[in-house]
C-alpha cells in the first residue's frame, strides 16, 4: 500500500508538471509568431509607401534636359562615286593588229610615252607603194615637159616656115594645137606628182599611227591584256589614262528640294565603305544643269572634288556626301523633341515657337523662342526676351507618366502636339 500510494504521488506530480509547463511555451510560439508577422507587415508597407511615394514624386513627373551651346552644322546629304578629275579614252588610230603592249594599268604615264605598238608591216609597205607611185610621176612629169618643148619648137619652125611661105596656115595651126596638148599633159602629170606625194605623207603618218602614245600624263585606268588581238578604230578604246589621282572629282546627285542650297566653294565631307568611320573632306565645284529624272524624283548632278595625296582613295568607290549648307557657332542649342512637347491643356501656338522651361517640381514655364538652323537632332533657339533662357536651364521633353496613378508603369509621353 505505501509503494503504491507513493507512485500515485510520483505520477500526481509528474501529470501536475505537464500541465503547468505546456501552456507557458504555446504563449512563447504566439508571441514569435505575432512579431514575424508585424515585422513582415512593416517590410511591405515600406517598400509600397516608397514605390507609390516615388512613382507621384512631383520632380519626376517631366522628363528634362539642360540647354547647350554647341556648333550646328546643316548639310544636305548625297551619294556620289568617286573618278579621276578628267580621263581620255585612247582608241587604235588604224585597224591593223596589236603587236606589243608597253604599259599595264596602275603604271604612271608621261604625255606623249609609248603605250603600244601595231603590227607595221602593212603601213610599211603602204609606205614603199607610195614612194614607187611618187618616183613614177616625176618621170612622168618629165616626160610631158619635154614633149610640150619639143611641140613648142616644133610650132616655131612651122611659123618661120610659113613667114618664107614654105608652110601653109593649116599646119601652123596644127603645130599650136600640139603644143596645146602637150601643155595640158604636162599638167596633168603634175597634178599625179603632187597626189603621189600627198600618198606618201599619208602613208607616212599611217606607219608612225602605228605606235599608239598617251595623250595626256596620268595614270593608266585600264590597258590590254594580251598582243596579237585585230584592233580598230570602231572598236572602242584600248587605254584610258586619267590624269594623277593626287586629286579626285566625286559626281553625285542632289534633289531638286536640296539644289537651291547648293553653291559653289561649300565645304563638304564624305565616307566610303572600304573605310569606316573616316571622314574626308572636299568642295563643291560645279553645278549643272541637266537634271535626271527617275519616276518622279528628280535631281542635279554636282561634282565636288577631294585632296588624295594618300592615294587611298580610288576611282568608282561610292561616297556618302553631306554638303555643309550653313553653319552657326556657340548657339544656344535644344534638342528638337523640346519644340515638340507642350503639356497637356497648355494654349495652343504656332508649332515649334516655344520651349518649357523646368522652373522646379512639376512647374513649367513657356518660353517663346525663334528657331534658326537644325542638324537634325539640335536647333537654334533664340528666347523672347533673350535673358529668359541660359546654358544649363532645364527645358521638358517630356512625360515620366501622363497620370498619377499609373505611376508604376513604366513609359515616357513627348505630350501633346500643338
Amino acid at each position: 500500500m505505501a509503494a503504491t500510494t507513493r507512485q500515485e504521488a510520483s505520477g500526481g506530480r509528474g501529470e501536475s508538471d505537464v500541465q503547468l509547463r505546456i501552456p507557458e511555451l504555446g504563449k512563447r510560439a504566439r508571441t514569435r509568431r505575432v512579431l514575424i508577422g508585424a515585422a513582415v507587415l512593416a517590410i511591405c508597407g515600406g517598400l509600397a509607401y516608397n514605390h507609390y511615394s516615388r512613382g507621384t514624386a512631383v520632380g519626376e513627373v517631366y522628363r528634362s534636359i539642360p540647354l547647350e551651346r554647341r556648333t550646328i552644322v546643316r548639310v544636305v546629304e548625297s551619294t556620289g562615286h568617286l573618278d579621276a578629275r578628267s580621263r581620255v579614252e585612247v582608241a587604235a588610230p588604224v585597224a591593223g593588229h596589236l603587236a606589243e603592249i608597253k604599259v599595264a594599268p596602275g603604271d604612271v604615264v608621261a604625255r606623249g610615252q609609248l603605250l603600244a605598238r601595231l603590227d607595221d608591216r602593212a603601213t610599211a609597205l603602204g609606205v614603199r607603194g607610195a614612194g614607187a607611185t611618187l618616183e613614177a610621176s616625176v618621170w612622168r612629169v618629165a616626160e610631158a615637159r619635154s614633149a610640150a618643148e619639143s611641140a613648142e619648137q616644133d610650132k616655131q619652125r612651122v611659123a618661120r616656115l610659113k613667114a618664107r611661105g614654105l608652110a601653109s596656115a593649116q599646119d601652123l595651126e596644127a603645130a599650136e594645137a600640139a603644143v596645146e596638148r602637150a601643155r595640158a599633159v604636162a599638167k596633168a602629170a603634175d597634178a599625179e606628182k603632187s597626189l603621189a606625194e600627198d600618198n606618201v605623207q599619208v602613208a607616212k603618218v599611217g606607219h608612225t599611227l602605228g605606235e599608239i602614245v598617251a595623250p595626256i600624263a596620268g595614270i593608266v585606268l585600264s590597258a590590254p591584256e594580251n598582243a596579237g588581238i585585230g584592233v580598230s578604230p570602231d572598236r572602242g578604246a584600248l587605254f584610258v589614262v586619267a590624269t594623277p589621282l593626287d586629286h579626285m572629282r566625286i559626281d553625285a546627285d542632289v534633289s531638286e528640294a536640296d539644289i537651291g542650297e547648293v553653291h559653289v566653294g561649300q565645304a563638304a565631307h564624305f565616307e566610303v565603305q572600304t573605310f569606316p568611320g573616316r571622314e574626308f573632306t572636299a568642295h563643291v565645284e560645279r553645278i549643272g544643269l541637266a537634271a535626271k529624272r527617275e519616276g518622279a524624283v528628280v535631281t542635279y548632278p554636282v561634282m565636288l572634288t577631294a585632296d588624295n595625296t594618300e592615294h587611298a582613295l580610288l576611282p568608282g568607290m561610292t561616297a556618302a556626301v553631306s554638303i555643309e549648307i550653313a553653319q552657326v557657332k556657340d548657339a544656344l542649342a535644344v534638342r528638337e523633341a523640346a519644340l515638340r512637347f507642350s503639356p497637356e491643356g497648355a494654349a495652343v501656338a504656332p508649332a515649334r515657337s516655344r520651349v518649357w522651361k523646368h522652373v522646379g517640381g512639376a512647374e513649367l514655364e513657356p518660353i517663346t523662342v525663334t528657331t534658326g538652323i537644325s542638324d537634325g537632332a539640335y536647333t537654334e533657339i533664340k528666347p523672347q526676351p533673350a535673358e529668359a533662357l541660359a546654358p544649363g536651364d532645364a527645358v521638358a521633353v517630356g512625360l515620366f507618366q501622363k497620370k498619377a496613378d499609373d505611376a508604376a508603369k513604366p513609359g515616357v509621353s513627348l505630350g501633346s502636339k500643338k
